[in-house]
């Protein structure tokens, strides 16, 4: 590195902590496609990931990027090997190189209010996922 800033540290009220994973939700939310259709309902991110406490993961450049799913408010995929994702604090972080990001994301179920069946999107149908 060039230059190195030091800060005042946050402060530790603004920082999670344990306390905080206490309360835990399932993943909810819209899951549109590329063709522009649209599934809402509980969700399975990657296949694995179905409360906000899991982590999504990927690479910002050299810098590796891990994000609770509670805190995440958007995926913008951007083609198959990398995607966007907004915050709900709005920033937004461009990430590639991680399975819960590229292709190797093995795609969203989507469990409709009243269906038993979920509907499955594979993650090079995916456009965008928007949590609620």
């Amino acid at each position: 590195f060039d230059k190195v800033t030091f800060e005042e540290k946050p402060v530790a009220a603004a920082l999670s902590t344990y306390g905080d994973f206490k309360t835990q939700a399932e993943l909810d939310g819209t899951v549109t496609t590329h063709s522009g259709k649209s599934f809402s309902g509980k969700l399975i991110y990657h296949l694995d990931e179905a409360y906000n406490f899991g982590l999504l993961q990927g690479k910002e450049g050299d810098f590796e990027f891990a994000a609770a799913f509670r805190d995440v408010k958007k995926i913008i995929t951007n083609g198959t090997h990398r995607c966007t994702i907004e915050l709900r604090n709005g920033k937004r972080i461009s990430l590639d190189d991680g399975q819960d990001v590229d292709q190797r994301n093995q795609g969203v179920l989507i469990f409709a209010a009243g269906k038993d069946d979920p509907s499955y999107i594979p993650w090079d149908d995916v456009s965008e996922i928007e949590f609620r």
